[in-house]
């Protein structure tokens, strides 16, 4: 597989340009990486974009990321709305965050909740204040220091008076008919209620010292009594607690007991105390990644997806990966979720809410305002229960701390001009625009923001101001092989309407291949080109696709991998030792020989085979070694990009399928 996807500027015309080879990362989780992208968004956080294409659905996929160390410049917050019920999208809530003069780095949508009415399923806590508390689901907690704490906290809320004690079963949740006794604040729902609907028994409480947090203590002490009324008001600065009049006996009795007057000790303790001290807590349905390992029995089917891991070091991982959105992303399953959080480097890793509800937001370094880098599914951002922030301070220091520095593209032609962009940070990654950049470049010329490459070679640039100073390399491509423009005589419009036709070069006899122009996928018209845009024909012969566009945008081409049987050496370059049974291997080529004899019936028994070389095996798909017995030697090297092809039969996936008695 081969990407097209890097935009360039050459005199007036843009296109897209690729050197042989592009070396693909694979992703075993997601597919062909095809491009990829960091920026450093705020002190030691980094926002990643990624995009793959998928083998098995013959599509793209779509991932957002960052990375964050805890770090005092930049911390961890959760937000909800005014009250547990209410929703909001998460660029409304990095609004509201702006106007409270913070920076928003980065965030995402938070837990699962119910759709009935927008409460949130696990626990949530925001600047030390609980606003949800459920004992049952896992949950990702952060100290004021922006480390953190990921598991399933079982979260207990207790309450001891003078002569007896009993349990809360939540807080600011909806009361259950036949069961258990629950809290309620003021911050509820918009009314200022309980929001219940049946009669109940209700004792009113107001705050006599402490607050709710994890592993403290909260003392209340009862103002009145209530029975049978429905949906009790609480007032600002009370709580009440509630069971249903046809709840159990036990319930109803621990509250009935209470006199006005009575003092009451409420406590929320955690199965560990590695929680005490949390601030902000959110609430997750799924455990995807536990010590290393992906969590069994998670659900299957494709679809966007919000998770978040910590690494070993403490980082934390924010993820998203769009979906429902064929050509441009058709999302992952839980698992795959979870396989790639691991090929992230975290160690556990939860699901957030999904589907129309993942959205990811940043504030790029040159932007003063966050906006949403993902592509909700739904064509629009969904209100959600919670989000999920990283903040820092917004107020400008005027003192230089940073340079950001761009590029149109990485790669150009000999000659070529690409527009450069260079925007100065203050200390606290604000722009600083009355700050004059100072643009060098070690080759080629620069003027007026605009280089002009050399010949050949990479030229590195380098953006400095007020002592901060940034650095990128572009590579002069001076023989590409993957597209070239034909304008036919006519003119190339700046306003994208006029017609005109373009090749590139993808390799010959290529099966499967689709071809997309700015992810959306283009018309294959067999062998006669259409006169229409984003048509395109593929000849196998020459390698070549021709198509038809009135723009240039990213192009991708993709294609089926062929097996490595297929393209197989002939013969190996060091002849087989017959008397020392040594067998010597320094290429794909000739690792694919082996399999291709043992698979056809050459035993090979006993035989040692020694790799000389790293082998890369990314382009081709594998088909696994059958039983053999010898001694397979790396001597240090590594096998890498190992795609199975799919076994029709039998077991064993892998670079062998199975082993002999003695293997």
């Amino acid at each position: 597989m081969k990407s097209i996807i890097r935009k360039f500027l050459s005199l007036s015309l843009a296109v897209v340009l690729a050197a042989a080879p592009l070396t693909a990362f694979a992703s075993d989780a997601l597919g062909d990486e095809l491009i990829s992208s960091n920026v450093e968004v705020n002190e030691r956080t980094e926002l990643n974009a990624g995009t793959f294409w998928s083998n098995t659905y013959s599509d793209l996929r779509q991932e957002n990321y960052v990375v964050y160390e805890p770090n005092r410049s930049v911390k961890p917050i959760v937000t909800s709305g005014d009250y547990s019920t209410q929703l909001t999208t998460v660029s409304s809530a990095a609004r509201t965050l702006e106007a409270d003069g913070w920076r928003v780095v980065a965030g995402v949508n938070g837990d699962y909740y119910d759709t009935a009415n927008g409460i949130a399923l696990g626990s949530v806590m925001s600047d030390g204040v609980f606003h949800n508390i459920s004992g049952s689901y896992y949950a990702l907690g952060f100290y004021d220091d922006g480390s953190a704490v990921m598991g399933k906290p079982d979260l207990r809320i207790s309450a001891e008076t003078d002569y007896d004690s009993f349990s809360i079963s939540a807080m600011n949740y909806i009361r259950q008919t036949s069961f258990g006794i629950f809290m309620y604040d003021d911050s509820f729902n918009a009314r200022g209620t309980i929001g219940t609907s049946e009669p109940g028994y209700d004792v009113i409480c107001s705050v006599r010292r402490g607050e709710l947090s994890i592993g403290g203590e909260m003392t209340l002490e009862v103002e009145d009594i209530v029975e049978g009324s429905v949906d009790t008001a609480v007032g600002r600065g009370q709580y009440v607690l509630s069971a249903n009049l046809n709840s159990g006996e036990n319930y109803l009795n621990a509250l009935r007991a209470l006199r006005v007057g009575d003092r009451i000790t409420v406590s929320v303790d955690a199965n560990s105390s590695e929680w005490d001290g949390v601030t902000n807590l959110i609430g997750a349905l799924y455990q995807l990644v536990e010590n290393g390992r992906v969590c069994s029995g998670l659900s299957a089917g494709n679809a966007p997806r919000t998770a978040v891991g910590l690494r070993r070091d403490g980082s934390l991982v924010m993820y998203t990966i769009d979906g429902r959105q064929s050509g441009y992303s058709v999302g992952a399953t839980l698992t795959q979720v979870a396989e790639r959080m691991l090929e992230l480097g975290c160690e556990t890793a939860l699901s957030l809410d999904g589907g129309g509800s993942t959205a990811m937001v940043a504030t790029n370094p040159d932007s003063t305002t966050a906006s949403l880098v993902s592509k909700p599914s739904g064509g629009s951002e969904r209100a959600v229960t919670n989000h999920l922030f990283l903040v820092a301070d917004n107020r400008p220091t005027n003192s230089v701390g940073h340079v950001y520095l761009e590029s149109e593209s990485s790669r150009v032609l000999p000659n070529a001009q690409v527009k450069l962009s260079a925007t100065v940070l203050d200390t606290n990654y604000i722009p600083m625009s009355s700050r004059d950049v100072t643009l060098r470049a070690d080759r080629g010329t620069i003027e007026d923001d605009v280089l002009t490459a050399p010949d050949s070679g990479t030229v590195t640039v380098r953006a400095s101001a007020g002592g901060a100073s940034a650095e990128l390399e572009i590579e002069v491509v001076t023989q590409p092989d993957s597209i070239s423009v034909q304008q036919n005589g006519k003119a190339v419009s700046a306003d994208g309407e006029t017609l005109f036709e373009a090749e590139m070069q993808i390799g010959k006899n290529r099966t499967g291949v689709s071809l997309y122009h700015n992810g959306t996928k283009m018309q294959n018209d067999g062998t006669t080109l259409t006169e229409a845009a984003d048509h395109f024909v593929y000849d196998a012969a020459t390698g070549y696709v021709t198509m038809k566009v009135t723009h240039f945008s990213p192009f991708t081409a993709v294609y089926t991998k062929g097996v490595w049987s297929d393209y197989a050496a002939e013969s190996y370059a060091t002849p087989v030792d017959e008397t020392n049974k040594v067998i010597t291997i320094a290429s794909a080529e000739e690792l694919a020989l082996f399999a291709k004899q043992v698979n056809a019936g050459t035993s090979y028994k006993d035989y040692t085979v020694e790799i000389t070389a790293d082998i890369d095996l990314g382009e081709n798909k594998w088909i696994p070694i059958e039983k053999w017995n010898g001694t397979f030697d790396g001597n240090g090297h590594t096998i890498k990009n190992l795609y199975v092809y799919s076994y029709p039969t039998g077991y064993g996936y892998g670079f062998f399928r199975k082993f002999g008695n003695s293997g």
